[in-house]
This record gives C-alpha cells, sequence and structure tokens, in this order.
C-alpha cells in the first residue's frame, strides 16, 4: 500500500469516526426527545382526566344551583302567597270588625321581629270563625 492509500485510509477512518460519533449523539438526542415526548404525551392525558372531572363537577353544580334556584323561587312564591293570604284574611277581618282590630293587631305584633307566625296564624285562624 501506497503512502497515499495510507493517508487516505486514515483520512476515511477519521471521516467514518467523525459520522459514527454525530449518529451517536443524534441517536442519544433522538432518546431525550423521545423521553421528552413520552412526559409529554402522559402529562396531556393527566391534565385530560383533570378536565373531564372539572367539567363534570361543573354540570353537577350547575344542576344543583338549577335546582337549588327553582325550590329557592317555589319557597319565595309559597311564602308571597301565605303573606297574601294572611293580608287578606286581616283585611277582611278590618272590615267586619273595625274597632278591635287596631288592639288585635297589637297584640300580634312582636316589637323584636314583627309579627309573630303562630299568633298570626292563630289570629287568622279565629278570624276565619268570626
Amino acid at each position: 500500500m501506497s503512502k497515499a492509500d495510507s493517508e487516505n485510509v486514515d483520512q476515511l477512518r477519521a471521516n467514518m469516526e467523525e459520522v459514527l460519533a454525530e449518529v451517536n449523539d443524534l441517536a442519544r438526542r433522538n432518546e431525550e426527545l423521545m423521553e421528552a415526548k413520552d412526559s409529554d404525551n402522559n402529562l396531556i392525558k393527566e391534565l385530560d382526566v383533570q378536565l373531564k372531572e372539572y367539567k363534570r363537577k361543573y354540570e353537577q353544580a350547575k344542576t344543583e344551583l338549577r335546582s337549588f334556584k327553582g325550590n329557592f323561587i317555589n319557597h319565595i312564591i309559597r311564602t308571597y302567597h301565605s303573606v297574601s293570604s294572611l293580608l287578606q284574611l286581616l283585611r277582611n277581618y278590618t272590615s267586619k270588625h273595625p274597632s278591635s282590630t287596631a288592639a288585635k293587631i297589637n297584640f300580634l305584633w312582636n316589637p323584636m321581629g314583627g309579627f309573630s307566625t303562630y299568633t298570626l296564624r292563630h289570629f287568622c285562624l279565629r278570624s276565619i270563625a268570626c
């Protein structure tokens, strides 16, 4: 083998070692990127599970709130009708017994909280009997 051939073989060997080192670096970098991708995919799956759980909780809370609002509105309506009925009974009683109304209403009045429910109910039941 000639000196030129020997130099070419050495140069080729050096080039091949560089290429092999570069391929090894690329393989290592590819492995790192694949691990990062797998980690990112796992994180995406976990976040997707959390998102579905939060959506489920949101829908449940929305349903409960809707139910609560419906019940609350029904309670307000029933209370309004009860108060309206009590006022109507008081008006009817007042028109039938104008002289004793003020004394009875003063008796029913509770200075700490308005009309007492029990005494109003008692008063109204007695008014119906009158």
